[in-house]
């Protein structure tokens, strides 16, 4: 993949339009400008069927960074991240990005998307999902699904969102980051807590666990079934990163590495 060098971030995207028939990668450069404040100042497309990349127009993404942390989402022939704005880290949008037209849009998130304090972006039956987890009281919170469909014509609007589920009281459990969604459930990783103290005192004993396990929480769409589901733990200082596995397009010995 051709890039260029620079001391900003990058947010690529990767999808297929079924509107003409082919799959693209987006790459956004986000940088500082001269006044030291965060925005986009580049965007470069791939497509696979021109074998070629070419620059595009981004002017609607003005006063907008996009977010580098969470990966996109692919849906429906557009790509998905989200987006801030360059001087107020707390407004959040979605930026759409249409692989036909090569066209961004800037959505408004649910109104009780702006309330929540955990988001993240996935696929539900084919449209784009947004997770969030957000407090309902002291120790208590809890985790809602939200769908977008491309709105009609006649509706007058470009997007709808459409909430699905909020599951039950959370309490007691320490804040959950919701992940993904895998078949009908959410998936969902605690937010731990490190306790110097008791770490000190495990080191000093010489206490290990042999056996450290990591818990995701899936709440079940349909039935709202609550169930805990232990992997492997990583340990200390790792970061667990859960992805949907799809087939490759092409034999990975068939890949044509393009030099910058």
């Amino acid at each position: 993949m051709a890039t260029n060098r620079f001391g900003g971030t990058r947010c690529i995207g990767f999808g297929f339009s079924p509107i003409v028939n082919d799959y693209k990668i987006v790459v956004i450069y986000n940088d500082r400008g001269r006044d030291k404040v965060w925005g986009v100042y580049q965007v470069r497309v791939y497509s696979l069927w021109a074998k070629s990349w070419k620059e595009i127009e981004f002017g609607n993404l003005e006063g907008l960074y996009i977010d580098s942390y969470h990966h996109s989402v692919s849906a429906n022939g557009d790509v998905f991240w989200f987006g801030f704005k360059s001087a107020d880290d707390d407004y959040c949008s979605v930026v759409s990005f249409d692989m036909a037209n090569e066209i961004f849009t800037v959505i408004p998130l649910p109104a009780s998307g702006y309330d929540c304090f955990v988001k993240s972006l996935t696929v539900y039956e084919n449209n784009l999902a947004l997770l969030c987890t957000g407090w309902i009281a002291q120790n208590e919170h809890c985790v809602k699904l939200w769908v977008m469909e491309k709105g009609s014509r006649t509706s007058g609007e470009r997007w709808i969102w459409t909430h699905k589920y909020t599951s039950n009281i959370c309490s007691g459990l320490a804040m959950l980051f919701p992940i993904t969604i895998w078949g009908n459930e959410i998936m969902c990783e605690p937010e731990f807590e490190s306790d110097p103290e008791s770490e000190s005192e495990s080191e000093s004993e010489g206490e290990e666990d042999d056996d450290p396990i990591t818990p995701l929480y899936m709440f079940n769409i349909a039935s709202n079934e609550f169930r805990i589901f232990s992997i492997p733990d990583c340990g200390k200082g790792s970061s667990l990163i859960i992805e949907n596995y799809v087939e490759s397009l092409v034999s990975i010995s068939n890949i044509l590495v393009e030099n910058p």
